[in-house]
């Protein structure tokens, strides 16, 4: 069984999030999360996690357009 990286599951659930929030307060602290995941990650950990970022939003995108 594959162990996902917990750090790469918590920067993608960032990412996913801002894209969800408006208000201002709520967007900051996201954005300070994603920072700090960000510091504990390589770089290819951060593309890895951008790129599941936008497959997963994709797939969300096609699932509603089969309804």
């Amino acid at each position: 069984m594959i162990k996902p990286n917990e750090k790469i599951v918590h920067l993608i659930n960032g990412l996913m999030a801002l894209d969800c929030v408006d208000d201002k307060k709520d967007k900051q602290y996201i954005e300070n999360a994603i920072y700090k995941s960000k510091k504990e990650l390589n770089i290819q950990e951060i593309i890895t996690a951008y790129h599941a970022k936008e497959y997963v939003r994709q797939y969300l995108e096609y699932l509603k357009s089969i309804k």
